[in-house]
């Protein structure tokens, strides 16, 4: 049986086929260099990868994440998509699962979500922080033609709640 474990790593916004033979679809821009340099968050400073590993997972601790909440909103967000989060949670070489499919990492990820509103805004895009973070705190399910299928409702009201939030903090 092969394992499901290497998408977790890279989620892609390219046109690709993993190892199951599954087809990630491609998002077509129409782009000068510049927007596409852009696009692809090369204008932000790229970081360092913060590691969560199984014991911040288990304690739902979310110190990996103080060098980002210690700053002031307006900072952060200057710095643009920058934060990548790379989890390092055990599974079984057997084990089928997807990463947003275990419950202990999806729970940390719901704790950083509700902690840190701006989280979103702060995640890198092209090695699929964000839409990691987004399958974790968003019911979906998977189709091997489509992909990741988000839960409509469920995923208008993460957003609606995530602008809300975002809106008064911004007040603040």
């Amino acid at each position: 049986m092969s394992s499901h474990h290497q998408s977790d790593e890279n989620f892609s916004l390219s046109n690709r086929t993993d190892h199951d033979g599954f087809i990630t679809p491609h998002h077509s821009f129409s782009s000068t260099p510049l927007q596409a340099i852009i696009r692809k968050g090369l204008s932000h400073l790229l970081m360092e990868p913060v590691l969560i590993d199984a014991q911040s997972i288990r304690r739902l601790d979310l110190s990996p994440l103080r060098i980002w909440s210690d700053q002031p909103l307006n900072e952060l967000l200057e710095q643009g998509p920058v934060l990548e989060l790379n989890f390092h949670w055990p599974r079984d070489a057997d084990d089928p699962r997807e990463l947003a499919e275990c419950p202990e990492p999806r729970l940390w990820a719901l704790r950083a979500d509700a902690r840190y509103p701006w989280l979103p805004l702060m995640l890198e895009r092209d090695q699929g922080s964000l839409i990691r973070h987004v399958a974790m705190v968003v019911p979906h399910s998977f189709n091997r033609t489509e992909g990741l299928r988000f839960d409509p409702q469920a995923l208008e009201l993460w957003i609606t709640h995530r602008l809300m939030q975002l809106d008064d903090l911004c007040q603040e």
